[in-house]
């Protein structure tokens, strides 16, 4: 018996999943990369305190230590311009809430 074969075109493309969102999960310091340093810059342009302006290119420079303390700063966190584990803390419960 011959069991015929669908045309491609007769075949459904999966639907695309939504990109995952990188999460942060280590503590940043300036001259870090990766794509949790991404995540946090892009975090940080959309919050209207921090106002971060720079790139979105995954390297922690000064522009990036520079909006994490103005962050620090309205979130009443020591401003060390690092994301320490307090400073880790409170942005992950601020980027669960913006979602």
């Amino acid at each position: 018996t011959i069991v015929p074969i669908p045309a491609p075109h007769a075949i459904a493309p999966a639907a695309p999943r939504p990109p995952a969102r990188p999460s942060l999960t280590r503590q940043l310091r300036i001259g870090m990369r990766g794509n949790d340093v991404r995540a946090l810059q892009e975090f940080l342009r959309a919050d209207r305190v921090a106002k971060y302006r720079g790139p979105i290119s995954g390297m922690y420079g000064s522009a990036t230590a520079a909006a994490v303390y103005r962050f620090q700063r309205a979130a009443k966190l020591p401003q060390t311009s690092r994301v320490d584990q307090r400073t880790l803390d409170v942005l992950r419960r601020a980027m669960v809430n913006r979602r």
